[in-house]
């Protein structure tokens, strides 16, 4: 949107042909190209060659998807083939990062003020725009505060599942993940923050992958159970693990012949679940794994407001209150950033049982016989 109405004239014959929202490519009177392509389909970028590729939110990309870009700069018409991006701030860890102090790439640092569209350099004070944006930045708080209002490479202390979480490992493309023949779904209920819907399969190892992850705002109970529905069609999955605080969403799965079931929400439990599945098992690797292109759909009022979109985004926020020393406090974290990863130890305490109670074939609870356990054969 930026490029078609701040960048090329209007009535530019450039923008011939599809509408914004279909377009692939710019065609230059004098041959030239401009290709648009997303990495969540790199067959799209890798079949062509190039002279300049320009990556957005660099930050968002595995060391390896730079690297294999970088063997698309040999199409050789313009004098030399570069590779450039954008990004904000992250961990001071993060390979981009990392790459740039090896001199293995030149970081440029640019500030708010560089940007004219927020900034009018004559008058030395935002623009109306500029005013409203950094105003949003302002009431940010913590790392977000850190990376995205001071542009700084910072990471956040006292993170929940900062030993343990390694996006290096965790992270995996969808089309790498075995055929599961067991499913279930995690959920945490939101309206004004976000509401999240997890798929995770399981593996014949009982290695858990989340594979779809719808996190969005604003959205009615009704829209959920279309959600659910079209799960239940694609996965087939035994179980929909919700958020128990809102019995009435539960009944609605259960009306439209969801098997809806309340999650054990035992935040120490979970987590400590959630933490075991990271680790790496007897043979080296984890239990757990995430679909990094498992998004179905970017929330942009969330991306608007600088907050989380994914639970992805939501590992590097989560994190233990902090004592007047500063230091964190291992008791229970602060309620915030963590909607995705509420939804993701349900699934976990709920596939490995934890926080229910073992009872023997027969066993009478509370004078009654145990309901029978719904299953599903594959």
């Amino acid at each position: 949107m930026t490029y078609e109405f701040n960048v090329l004239p209007a009535g530019s014959s450039i923008l011939s042909g599809p509408q914004r929202r279909m377009r692939q490519a710019y065609h230059y009177p004098n041959g030239s190209e401009v290709v648009v392509g997303g990495l969540d389909k790199p067959s799209k970028v890798m079949s062509t060659e190039y002279d300049l590729i320009y990556v957005q939110e660099a930050i968002e990309l595995f060391e390896g998807d730079w690297e294999s870009l970088t063997t698309r700069l040999r199409n050789g018409v313009m004098p030399y083939q570069q590779l450039i991006a954008d990004t904000n701030p992250d961990a001071p860890t993060h390979w981009l990062r990392l790459r740039a102090e090896a001199k293995r790439a030149v970081m440029h640092e640019s500030r708010h003020e560089d940007n004219p569209t927020i900034w009018d350099a004559t008058a030395h004070d935002w623009t109306p725009a500029g005013a409203s944006y950094i105003a949003k930045l302002d009431a940010l708080t913590g790392v977000r505060h850190d990376r995205l209002r001071r542009g700084a490479w910072v990471a956040a202390t006292g993170t929940v599942y900062g030993d343990e979480w390694d996006e290096r490992i965790h992270l995996v493309a969808k089309a790498d993940i075995p055929t599961c023949r067991r499913a279930v779904v995690g959920i945490d209920w939101g309206f004004t923050n976000a509401g999240v819907m997890s798929v995770f399969s399981i593996d014949g190892d009982g290695r858990m992958y989340r594979v779809l992850e719808h996190y969005r705002t604003g959205q009615l109970i009704g829209w959920w159970v279309d959600r659910a529905r079209h799960i239940r069609d694609l996965y087939h999955p035994e179980a929909f693990v919700c958020d128990p605080s809102q019995p009435g969403s539960i009944q609605e799965l259960r009306n439209a012949g969801l098997n809806a079931v309340p999650a054990v929400n035992n935040i120490e439990l979970g987590i400590q679940a959630v933490k075991a599945r990271l680790a790496p098992a007897g043979d080296g690797r984890p239990r757990l794994f995430l679909a990094r292109d498992g998004l179905a759909a970017r929330d942009e009022a969330l991306a608007e407001a600088k907050q989380a979109v994914s639970t992805v985004d939501e590992f590097s926020l989560y994190v233990y209150p902090k004592g007047q020393d500063g230091k964190s406090l291992k008791e229970v974290p602060v309620d915030a950033d963590n909607h995705g990863l509420d939804a993701l130890r349900y699934a976990c305490a709920y596939v490995d049982k934890i926080g229910v109670p073992q009872l023997a074939a027969g066993a009478a609870v509370g004078g009654r016989r145990p309901a029978p356990t719904m299953t599903t054969r594959y």
